[in-house]
């Protein structure tokens, strides 16, 4: 569990843990719960609890909810 992990974090470290955080999930078998209010790791996410409706959604559907705005992560082959 990672509550607020990118706080204080540059861009740069961000994307290192974030890439850590994944490798974790998706190749280690790992689950992993971050608590965060930064919508680009929400829009990383696939599944989102959100604890003022109390249920479980996608993090597209959250985002546009809560902010109004369609945010989409774009994948491309780049690597930090």
């Amino acid at each position: 569990m990672l509550d607020e992990m990118d706080a204080g974090l540059s861009l740069a470290t961000q994307t290192k843990v974030i890439n850590l955080v994944n490798n974790l999930a998706y190749n280690m078998d790992c689950h992993v719960i971050i608590i965060t209010h930064n919508p680009f790791l929400i829009a990383d996410s696939h599944i989102v609890f959100d604890f003022k409706n109390n249920k479980m959604m996608s993090s597209l559907t959250y985002l546009s909810r809560e902010t109004g705005y369609i945010i989409k992560k774009q994948n491309n082959d780049e690597t930090i």
